[in-house]
């Protein structure tokens, strides 16, 4: 909820639309490109930009480490709602992964905002 909170924020088409829905519509009109969530448990020393800087030229929507797709044993399987079963119905579009350090292009967070604004939304 959070990063999709930033992204409207960060992608209002002015300062006071933000809390009434109204932002950019795609997501090339987006400020930025990726977006970098570190939990606030990493700890860090010394200069984080190789590590940025390694990822620079990948284009992929979602980093993270050890993304392995869900099966029907996870225990977060069934919580999906209806409207995202449909939409993801044949595509492989959950994943269970650590969350300490991933990294979101803004297509995936703008699909990801458009989508729960649709009521599609699952663990």
């Amino acid at each position: 909820e959070a990063l999709a909170l930033w992204h409207l924020k960060h992608n209002a088409v002015d300062s006071s639309s933000s809390s009434n829905g109204a932002y950019r519509s795609s997501p090339g009109d987006n400020r930025y490109r990726y977006v970098w969530v570190i939990e606030e448990d990493v700890g860090v020393t010394g200069d984080i930009r190789p590590l940025l800087n390694a990822y620079a030229s990948e284009d992929r929507d979602f980093i993270a480490s050890e993304l392995l797709p869900i099966t029907a044993t996870w225990y977060f399987y069934p919580v999906a709602l209806d409207e995202f079963v449909k939409k993801a119905e044949g595509k492989q579009l959950r994943a269970n992964t650590r969350e300490h350090v991933q990294r979101f292009s803004s297509r995936i967070i703008h699909r990801m905002v458009t989508w729960s604004k649709e009521g599609a939304i699952a663990c």
